[in-house]
């Protein structure tokens, strides 16, 4: 329903959910079945969405507790916003945080948790240390998008409890390296389920809300790439699986649905 409201479409642009869970969910012309993400039927005919879920606010708020920041939102605020004080000298050797804090639904599927916060912490209060944790869930995240999205949709809608601060959108555009445009809107389902029936009983297709962009920081564009590199060799170390294979669809796009039968995760053809 959230990505109905914002017109999201194949080759269109995705959303990012940022709550208890950060779901990402993209629109397809027919199912992939490389990805090892959920995929099922959209409400627009001929079209199907992909989503992949990690549990990034719960890891989140497990990181600020870690490092002495208490417990809640307003736990989860101050790490945030210590962790945008940093500076791109002040990271380089930045705690790697694994955020899988509990088990995790696909495109991951591990049945158990799989976390750990590696490096030197001399001071869990300092700037450095907040970046390490809120980088590894949005490090995560990236993961994820990368598994759902693929390389050519360079811009993603986000939707969360951002209110109008900028910090976790910032931060989140930098450690995508993606243009965000952020959905300060929090009711997105709820629009969309009315925006459905507006449509169908009036013909009528709803404007999607308003969004803000944010862009990439270039400051920190050779750090990020530098920090996503080792993320990515010790986020394998840790959960013992490489990441989820990216969806690129200029190099092979997906089978259309009349080409191959509907397959469950286990491969059981479903008549």
């Amino acid at each position: 329903a959230a990505s109905y409201a914002l017109g999201t479409e194949p080759g269109g642009r995705p959303l990012l959910i940022m709550g208890t869970t950060h779901v990402v969910s993209n629109s397809l012309a027919a199912p992939d079945f490389r990805a090892k993400a959920l995929q099922r039927v959209d409400v627009h005919a001929g079209r199907w969405l992909i989503n992949g879920v990690i549990n990034g606010g719960d890891a989140l708020a497990e990181g600020a507790e870690l490092l002495g920041y208490g417990r809640g939102d307003i736990a989860v605020e101050a790490l945030v916003g210590t962790a945008f004080q940093a500076r791109p000298a002040e990271v380089t050797d930045a705690p790697v945080f694994i955020p899988h804090t509990r088990p995790e639904r696909g495109p991951l599927w591990f049945a158990e948790p799989r976390t750990a916060l590696l490096g030197d912490i001399p001071d869990p209060a300092s700037a450095a240390a907040a970046r390490g944790v809120v980088e590894g869930v949005l490090f995560a995240d990236r993961i994820i998008v990368e598994s759902c999205i693929g390389d050519q949709q360079r811009t993603l809608y986000a939707s969360g409890a951002f209110g109008f601060e900028p910090e976790l959108p910032q931060l989140l555009a930098d450690a995508l390296d993606r243009d965000i445009l952020v959905v300060d809107e929090s009711h997105l389902p709820a629009i969309g389920a009315a925006a459905m029936c507006v449509e169908v009983l009036e013909g009528t297709v709803v404007a999607p809300p308003r969004a803000r962009l944010m862009t990439p920081r270039p400051e920190w564009r050779d750090t990020v790439a530098e920090r996503w590199q080792r993320y990515r060799h010790v986020w394998s170390s840790v959960t013992g699986t490489p990441p989820p294979s990216t969806l690129d669809e200029s190099v092979q796009p997906p089978p259309s649905a009349s080409q191959l039968p509907y397959r469950t995760q286990t491969g059981r053809v479903l008549t």
